[in-house]
């Protein structure tokens, strides 16, 4: 039986429209009233005239996957909100740009998410005698010479306003890509 009612008529539906169906998820009861995810691959066996007389196929019990997709998913969320309470700056740089920023980056710098996600890189916000320090630090990270930085270096922000920076990075893999994955903090004496 299953769990949510109109997933029988959807089933039907599909297999008769397309005479096959493959990967069709949904829940159902088993005897003792517990509750499994399944995935069924079907096809529909028809008599000489054409008309349907059964459905043949596998059903595969992807409880587990399911289970493990749901773990995977409030995880994401927890470090979402972990990395969005954060009281440091979370960043995230690819290919020279910004591809992730927390809030708390966004306070310091004095910029909208927006405006710096994929358009903005770490020299539009650094005085210029600190670029060569940083971009080196980038490269021998990116080159794997070293795993991972500490850095001092001050800042423009948006307004104008100077503030010195503490920033620690190392490299991870992103998407598939290299990336360097980073906090920074404000350390300006206010």
């Amino acid at each position: 039986q299953y769990v949510v009612s109109g997933d029988r008529e959807k089933f039907k539906r599909i297999i008769e429209e397309n005479g096959v169906i493959q990967g069709f998820e949904t829940q159902v009861y088993c005897k003792d009233k517990s509750k499994i995810w399944i995935s069924i691959n079907a096809r529909v066996i028809k008599d000489s005239t054409g008309k349907s007389i059964y459905y043949e196929g596998t059903i595969e019990n992807i409880t587990d996957r399911k289970r493990a997709e749901e773990a995977l998913f409030e995880s994401e969320e927890k470090y979402r909100s972990i990395v969005e309470e954060s009281h440091f700056g979370v960043y995230i740089i690819q290919d020279g740009f910004f591809r992730f920023i927390n809030n708390k980056f966004c306070e310091i710098h004095g910029y909208k998410y927006e405006e710096i996600v994929d358009k903005m890189q770490p020299k539009d916000f650094l005085l210029p005698e600190y670029l060569p320090a940083v971009e080196e630090s980038m490269r021998k990270r990116f080159m794997g010479d070293m795993k991972s930085a500490e850095l001092d270096y001050k800042i423009k922000r948006k307004d104008g306003e100077i503030r010195s920076i503490k920033a620690i990075g190392s490299i991870v893999l992103y998407k598939g890509k290299p990336a360097i994955i980073g906090t920074i903090l404000d350390v300006s004496k206010e």
